[in-house]
């Protein structure tokens, strides 16, 4: 119950159960199964809610679901201004726990934990530091960490294939026909997969921040990096520039996104996992850097010291700056240093999924291939993602469904997406939309956030839960409406990157190639584009 000690309204609605399931789906033979946590919280009113509920999945994969629900039914019952607020009484929500996560306090559960005693050699970040020593003791720990993976019995048993099974065994076991969902990036493949599994069990789908589904999960991670580079550029550095006298970064965008890649490749290790944190990063990025080359034997004490003597003469932005610069400086300072793989429960449900979901590419020459265009073009992008255990999988993966034949024309799943979504980019439902006719499509414009419910856009929330209630689509037969961050001020992103969404004008600022790339993907919607009268 402390998942909902921030909606404490919510707690009398919560039930819990258990679920048991089979370990393997696909074997019929095989006795053996698991136990895993069912919750369900209940419509508002009294008695039965008027349909099937909600089944919800925050993604992830790895993702813990109970947090996730309360959030969601929270959001829907604070968004007085939306048809959303019809939905808390209309619908339960329910969440299958997903498997390899530890079962809720179930005594000797722990969950599938990836653990190995070899010893695991340190590597810089292979973004900065691309010698031949370095990319050998990155590439040698994920094959640790995957043989780690591998080595645990639980395993082969957790994949997507599995866990829409564990769907259908729920669903059965409550008694509902149709299965509703809502899904959320990882999610939206889960739910999709349930979709071309049990096609004639489904209800209404509502997919938020989508993947690929015609893609393996290695084109998804790749789709990532231009992604987040672009965001930077429209978001980070563009309110950068726009504002020269208060951040003193640069006039242009090309100005202010060279502050980054001019920085030691050290100091661009700790800038870049706060990049987003706004322009205040890179200014106190510049700071760190510029002093630690004007006294290379600086201690941590000394460099955090001059951290904040500098702060003071940015006054507006001091709290972040000193905030930032401590933990610049501390990521700066910790030494790398062989270990042992202890991964938890949620990192270890990632790995198993995305290796057992779909095949991955073994060439070690083609993700230094990736690594190279990586660095050379979006600088700012991880490639943590790029040296993954997946590289070294030697267990079985599961066999992707035919997501065009399941997915085509179908009226009961609405797609939503943000136009600058970092994590499944815009780009993934423009592929899709060229192989799946009738694909019902709202994007949020210039979103920058991953999942898009409730955050900021009347006209989303409206579309999503006229779908929900009432089986409306947004666009009957296929097509894209847009829409745009225009709620009342009460229902802005709670994700502070949000309010720093670009305007459209913003676009005209972004490199040309990179602006041709996006027209052109909108200009193949041009037929389907329209206003909704809720925007």
């Amino acid at each position: 119950m402390a998942y909902f000690d921030d909606t404490p309204r919510l707690k009398h609605l919560v039930q819990c159960s258990l679920l048991t399931v089979p370990l393997d789906h696909g074997n019929r033979e095989d006795t053996r199964t698991l136990t895993l946590p069912l919750v369900r919280i209940r419509a508002l009113g009294s008695g039965q809610a008027p349909r099937p509920p909600l089944f919800f999945n925050p993604g992830g994969p790895g993702g813990m679901p109970l947090e996730g629900m309360a959030q969601l039914r929270d959001m829907w019952e604070k968004n007085f201004w939306s048809l959303a607020q019809s939905l808390p009484s209309a619908y339960d929500l329910v969440s299958v726990h997903p498997r390899g996560l530890p079962g809720l306090g179930l005594t000797g559960d722990v969950g599938l934990k990836c653990r190995s005693d070899v010893v695991v050699e340190a590597h810089n970040d292979v973004m900065d530091d691309q010698s031949a020593d370095n990319l050998r003791r990155a590439e040698r720990a994920t094959q640790r960490i995957a043989e780690a993976c591998e080595s645990q019995p639980l395993t082969p048993y957790v994949t997507t294939a599995q866990m829409v099974g564990d769907l259908e065994v729920a669903r059965r076991a409550l008694g509902y026909h149709p299965l509703n969902a809502v899904g959320i990036s990882y999610g939206t493949r889960l739910f999709a997969s349930y979709v071309a599994t049990y096609p004639h069990s489904v209800g209404r789908v509502l997919l938020d921040s989508n993947m690929n589904l015609l893609a393996d999960f290695d084109a998804n991670i790749l789709a990532m990096a231009p992604e987040r580079q672009l965001q930077f550029e429209t978001m980070i550095c563009h309110l950068a520039a726009s504002d020269e006298q208060k951040y003193h970064l640069g006039s242009t965008i090309q100005d202010v996104a060279g502050v980054f890649t001019r920085l030691a490749p050290a100091v661009r290790s700790v800038v870049r996992p706060l990049l987003f944190e706004g322009p205040e990063a890179l200014m106190i990025g510049r700071f760190i850097d510029r002093t630690i080359k004007q006294f290379p034997s600086i201690d941590e004490p000394d460099l955090k010291r001059m951290v904040n003597r500098h702060v003071p003469h940015h006054p507006e932005l001091q709290e972040n700056l000193r905030h930032l610069g401590h933990a610049m400086v501390e990521a700066y300072f910790d030494p790398l240093v062989d270990d042992v793989v202890r991964m938890e429960a949620a990192q270890s449900v990632y790995v198993a999924v995305r290796c057992g979901t779909t095949p991955s590419i073994h060439d070690l020459g083609y993700w230094r291939q990736q690594l190279d265009h990586q660095v050379t073009h979006y600088p700012t992008a991880s490639a943590n993602t790029l040296f993954s255990p997946c590289n070294f999988w030697s267990g079985r993966t599961d066999n992707p469904p035919d997501f065009v034949s399941a997915l085509s024309n179908r009226s009961n799943v609405m797609y939503l997406q943000g136009e600058y979504d970092p994590s499944t980019p815009f780009s993934n439902v423009v592929a899709m939309n060229e192989r799946i006719p009738g694909m019902d499509l709202v994007v949020l414009e210039g979103g920058p956030m991953h999942g898009v419910l409730g955050e900021g856009s009347l006209c989303v929330d409206n579309y999503a839960a006229s779908f929900l209630l009432h089986g409306r689509q947004a666009n009957p037969g296929g097509g894209m409406t847009i829409c745009h961050p225009d709620a009342p001020s009460g229902a802005r992103s709670r994700r502070d990157v949000a309010a720093n969404v670009v305007p459209p004008r913003a676009r005209g600022l972004v490199d040309a190639a990179r602006r041709a790339e996006y027209e052109s993907a909108r200009r193949r919607f041009s037929n389907a584009l329209r206003r909704s009268a809720l925007a």
